[in-house]
């Protein structure tokens, strides 16, 4: 299986260029649990929140 590095430049690029995700966390019994989330990405301090 070949690794493939994630190219950090075009990371950060759709952190800001979306405002939107989902967050997925484990219930208490294994399954998932998903939630729409919005975000914003402040490139100077290098912070989502």
């Amino acid at each position: 299986m070949t690794r493939i590095e994630p190219d950090r430049e075009a990371l950060l690029r759709l952190l800001g260029e979306q405002d939107g995700g989902v967050l997925v966390t484990l219930k208490q019994d294994g399954r998932p649990q998903l939630s729409n989330v919005n975000h914003a990405y402040y490139p100077e301090e290098q912070v989502v929140r």
